[in-house]
């Protein structure tokens, strides 16, 4: 009777506990203070519905892509984009993102890319990115 009892009060405490790695005091069902790695993720050949995104909290939530919503911006607004690069085979450099005035997207050399959509609308002399100087539409490495 007495290791039946102390199952009834230990159950509850197992159900409801919350796992807390590198903090003693956990705000929900996993905290991790700290990075996070994940193994290995299957991707979905379909666009998925969900992606995970922080709030203010820094609590990790399913949210739906479609309610990101648009904005302005030369790049037509706010997009999400699923691509995949293999690094063994390079990257495809047709393949990248428009964040309102700016284009990026790896090379098939595996090199990251900026490079401005529209030019300037004053004229400036010089823009630097890593002491090198460029003009509009010009693909630098970052």
């Amino acid at each position: 009777m007495k290791k039946n009892l102390m199952a009834l009060i230990l159950f509850p405490s197992i159900v409801f506990s919350q796992v807390g790695i590198n903090t003693t005091t956990p705000t929900n069902t996993l905290d991790v203070n700290g990075d996070l790695r994940v193994r290995q993720i299957d991707v979905a050949a379909e666009t998925p519905e969900y992606i995970l995104a922080p709030d203010a909290n820094g609590v990790i939530t399913k949210t739906l892509a479609s309610s990101l919503g648009g904005g302005g911006g030369a790049g037509g607004g706010n997009t999400i984009v699923k691509t995949i690069y293999n690094s063994s085979t390079g990257a495809d450099a047709s393949k990248t993102i428009v964040v309102d005035n700016l284009i990026f997207r790896i090379t098939s050399g595996n090199t990251p890319q900026i490079a401005l959509i529209d030019p300037p609308a004053t004229a400036t002399k010089k823009i630097l990115c890593r002491g090198k100087p460029t003009v509009s539409r010009q693909w630098i490495p970052i």
